[in-house]
């Protein structure tokens, strides 16, 4: 297991197949020249862009925090542009599978679509920081399971939501906390009960960087297992 996380913890920077055996500076030159290309060639070519600058800046800042919360409203007063075209731009590295975006879960999807977003990449190989962290870990995860919501409810947040059977009457969910440590312990679950009693969860699982153990119906399971 410890040459299993050993290559994970490479491969999360590699996962195009032309820089699996590139060092961290090879990557940093060849990722950075190939999201300028899509950036200010490919997205210019379909969009009209006003402030290339300001889409790239866009990315390289989502790029250094994934799973940012993405306020429109404060983020565009940063960057000092209006935020229909902060809108835009998001949207537009979006179709270019350069980030996706995750909404905070409600029964009520059109709500999920107003209530607060996290922004995500595409591909943990964009991050700018190349020593894995609990949320590059997060990201990996998102993308294997191509996850669509997270919940927040006041300071309390399930990292994601995975709704079985979407378009049937039988619609059940499965909640996913992901953390990269080894050691789970009993009293950081408390607060979950909260969730679980309100939406009635069909499953309950935390995945980690390796154990593998059950309590109080939540399945503990490592990275490297069989996924949902």
């Amino acid at each position: 297991k410890e040459k299993i996380i050993d290559e994970f913890e490479k491969y999360v920077f590699r996962q195009f197949i032309d820089i699996i055996d590139f060092t961290d500076d090879e990557i940093f030159e060849y990722i950075n020249s190939l999201t300028n290309k899509i950036i200010k060639e490919d997205i210019t070519s379909y969009f009209k862009i006003e402030y290339p600058d300001i889409l790239l800046k866009i990315f390289k800042i989502i790029s250094s925090s994934p799973w940012m919360i993405l306020d429109y409203k404060n983020f565009a007063d940063d960057l000092d542009v209006d935020q229909r075209t902060l809108e835009k731009y998001v949207y537009y590295l979006q179709e270019a599978f350069l980030i996706k975006k995750v909404y905070n879960y409600s029964k009520n999807l059109i709500k999920s679509e107003r209530k607060l977003k996290k922004v995500y990449l595409e591909s943990t190989s964009f991050c700018l920081n190349k020593t894995i962290t609990w949320e590059i870990f997060e990201n990996y995860v998102l993308n294997c399971l191509d996850l669509e919501y997270f919940y927040r409810f006041w300071n309390k947040e399930v990292d994601f939501i995975k709704i079985e059977n979407p378009n049937s009457l039988s619609t059940e969910l499965i909640w996913i906390e992901v953390k990269y440590q080894s050691k789970i312990k009993k009293e950081n679950l408390k607060w979950l009960k909260h969730f679980d009693k309100k939406y009635k969860l069909k499953k309950k699982i935390i995945i980690c960087k390796d154990c593998s153990w059950e309590i109080d119906g939540i399945k503990i399971m490592s990275f490297y297992s069989k996924l949902i």
